[in-house]
Parts: C-alpha cells; structure tokens; sequence
C-alpha cells in the first residue's frame, strides 16, 4: 500500500491530480526562491502519523510525496515544507525507508531515480550496484563445476558493493537545495528513538527471522533475541542509527570509507565475500541522460541501462518501429486472460518505488531494492544495515539462460566493478501539449513497482 503525504492546498495554486499508486502531479508554477536552511536549523523529531492511503485520487497543490510507508513519506514532506526541492525530499525519504520498510528500503543496496525540472530538462542517476573487483564469471559454480543457487543467491558471494548512499549524494549535491545533514537527521533519529511496529512490519519480521539464524546481527536487529517483535512494541535501531550518523557527518565517505567501510569489509571476509575497502571506495554513482519517447501528447521520460551493451535507442523510440510492433497484433482475438492474473493483492516485499513532486514543479521518481524481500538476510554487524544479494541478476554461468528470465547472454556475465542487468524503470509522463487546466510540461504521472527479474517501474 502507498502512503502519502501532502501539502495543504494555497488558494494562489492551481490544484493538482494524483493517484497513489502510480502517480503524481503538481504545478509548474514558480514562485520565488526560497533560502536553504542553514545547517542544523532544522531539528529532527519523529513525524507524526498522517491520513491512511486513499483510493481516490488525491489533490496537492504545494507537493507530494507517495511511498510505501506513512513516516517515511511525512520524512519527505516535512523537507518540502522547510523549503527543500524533491530531491532533497526523495533523499530524506530513501533514508527514511532504509529505517522503516527494511524489507526494501534500503542503504546497504541501490537503484535508479528519474528527474524532471520545472523548467522541461531532465537526468537520471543510476546507482545499481557493482560486482567487486574479485568476481569472476564462474564463481556461482561449486566445487564439482555445477551452478550452485545458494552461492548465487544465498551467500556472501551474493552481495553487489552498495550504490544507494553514493546516488543520493551525487543528487543531492549537484541539484538538493537544503544541507546533506537535515536530509539525513530524520532516518537516523527514528533509527535512534524507535517506532511502533505495525502488524504488517511485525509479521514480516517474523516471517523472514527463519532465515537469518546463520547470521548472529541479523537475529538480533529482527528479534529479542531470537524471540520476534510483536505489533505495537518499540523497535529500535542503535547500530543503524550510529551508521546513519556517520553519513549525516560525512557524507558519502561516512558509508564508502572509514568505520562504516571497514565494518562491511570485515563481514564479508569473515563469511567468504569479497567486498574489500578498496571496493568500496572505488564505488562511484552515474548521471546519465534519460530515454525520452513520446506517446498520444504524452513526454515519458525513463532510465537508459546502457552499461551493458550499445543499444540502439533510436530504432526502439522510433514510430515506426512501433508501428511493426503494433502490426503483430491480432485485433480479432484478444490473449486469454483474467482479472485475478493482474491484481494485485498485496505490495511485494521486493523492491520499492516512491515518488516526489515539489511546489515548484520538479518531479523525481525512484525504484531501489536490495534485490529480494530483506536482501541476503546478512546485517552488517556493528552497522546495522543489511546487504543486498543483487549478484544474483549477473548470469548464473556463461551462456545460461532459462524460462524465469535469467538472461545468460555475454553482456551480463560477471566482470569486475559491472553493474548487474537490471529492468527497473522509474519512469515520469507529461503532457506536451497546451491545455487549459494545465500548462505545458506538466508531470502527470511516475510510476514504479516492486516485482522480480522482469520489474518494470
């Protein structure tokens, strides 16, 4: 379920649509700049609880943040309200949900975020994680040469080095408005004093805790020890919140090197990974230009994933190529479907996807993930995050591919600091034409989802 936060509507703004789950709007009109606030002006404190998700559209006319869970979204919003851009609030809240929705959110994984500025320019940040600078193309095989699933998907050798902290500090610092540090203070108090579990987040730790008896960090951060959390007890997160301090005061080094850096190296050789230090600190982020296509007066605007292989973006953007597609259509016979194929009956725990829109009118979209629902299930000890195991989207084995979706041609075989396949796609839609409600440009939509090989965001 998506959550939402919202600013109150102004009577000099035009309203605005959104619906929860995929998507949002706002105004482009722009009012004056507003000052930053000056570093540590802004006190943390626990946000409060907001409305519970609608399921009908909602109107906003000074922002929007939609997420998976309500503090994490009032995180976002609070930094609006102060003055901060959407992406200083698409920060706060990534931070926020690495607290809150440990099941996805995330800082020991990575992802994509999409932006649109008020002013029609766009980028994206691509901070997939990479394989470390020890990996080979076999070393999912065991020690009879067959594929092992445990060790693709199961083990150390499953962790990718983490991008998150790395893509929200490139955003942050070439287009936030507000200081790193009020950006993160939020997520590192809440990991700090606690919050009430709900039914949902217990049930789910209990769940996955059969999973990490052979981590000892894991165990504890889930459980008392070894007991699960029940609905309403106060969950607190010492180690997180030490981890997260650490980035408020140094930024991106405070994860990529230093304490934070030699907490995760230390892990991974203790259980036979192979992250190093020198991983970590090589770990760099991309801005890259977005793939731009047009559809019925619609601007969509979405992630490239060109890491791999030249793609021909032309040719696949093009209208005609679309128009060979569309032709492949038999119009007289429709593919046997039903309802209960596509509805959805709950959010997968997978990965997640949340949105912001700013007064001003810029839109940001991110997907992020620790690849499945709570990563590796390995929790850096004395750190208090988990790891991702995203290695598990490299190839198997050279060559391999099967029916889940697994692609085993030789782009994605495993190389050394590679990023690994990936079909997340944040993506915004605008209108591109003149329309009397709204004005041109207008963001009308960003979506994402939680799925699997196949996650189309």
């Amino acid at each position: 379920m998506r959550m939402l936060a919202r600013l109150p509507r102004f009577a000099h703004a035009a309203p605005v649509l959104s619906i929860p789950f995929l998507a949002l709007a706002c105004a482009t009109s722009t009012p004056e700049p507003r000052p930053a606030t000056p570093a540590g002006a802004a006190a943390s404190r626990l946000p409060g609880p907001v409305a519970d998700a609608p399921t009908q559209p909602v109107r906003a006319a000074h922002g929007m943040v939609v997420s998976s869970n309500t503090m994490a979204s009032e995180v976002g919003m609070q930094v609006l309200r102060e003055g901060g851009n959407a992406i200083d609030a698409a920060v706060a809240t990534g931070f926020a949900l690495a607290v809150v929705h440990p099941s996805a959110g995330n800082i020991g994984g990575g992802g994509f975020m999409v932006v649109r500025f008020p002013d029609g320019r766009t980028t994206t940040f691509d901070f997939r994680e990479k394989a470390p600078l020890a990996a080979s193309p076999d070393m999912f095989l065991d020690s009879s040469g067959e594929y092992s699933y445990a060790r693709h998907h199961d083990s150390y050798l499953s962790v990718g080095v983490p991008g998150t902290v790395a893509g929200f500090a490139l955003a942050q610092e070439r287009y936030g408005r507000l200081d790193w540090a009020r950006l993160v203070r939020p997520a590192a108090a809440l990991a700090d004093t606690g919050f009430a579990l709900s039914d949902a987040l217990a049930g789910s730790m209990e769940r996955v805790l059969p999973r990490m008896q052979r981590y000892p960090a894991s165990v504890a951060k889930f459980s008392r020890g070894g007991t699960p959390y029940r609905a309403g007890e106060r969950w607190r997160q010492p180690d997180l919140a030490r981890t997260l301090g650490r980035i408020l005061s140094r930024g991106r080094d405070g994860f990529y090197a230093g304490e934070t850096a030699h907490l995760i190296a230390q892990e991974m050789q203790r259980g036979g990974g192979l992250i190093t230090e020198q991983d970590l600190e090589k770990y760099q982020a991309k801005e890259r230009t977005p793939v731009h296509g047009t559809y019925r007066g619609y601007d969509i605007i979405s992630m490239p994933h060109t890491d791999f292989v030249p793609v021909p973006i032309d040719r696949l953007l093009s209208k005609p190529y679309a128009a060979e597609l569309r032709a492949g259509i038999e119009k007289s016979e429709a593919t046997p479907s039903e309802v209960s194929d596509v509805h959805l009956l709950h959010e997968s725990p997978l990965t997640t996807h949340y949105s912001v829109v700013d007064a001003d009118g810029m839109a940001v979209a991110v997907t992020y993930t620790l690849e499945q629902g709570y990563g590796s299930k390995i929790v850096v000890p004395g750190a208090g995050f988990l790891l991702n195991n995203e290695m598990g989207d490299f190839n198997a084995r050279p060559g391999v591919t099967d029916e889940n979706g697994w692609i085993g041609t030789e782009p994605n075989q495993i190389r050394p600091e590679q990023r690994m396949l990936s079909s997340m796609t944040p993506t915004i839609v605008c209108i591109v034409v003149l329309m009397i409600v709204l004005p041109p440009g207008l963001p009308v939509a960003k979506s994402g989802t939680p799925s699997f090989a196949t996650i189309v965001g």
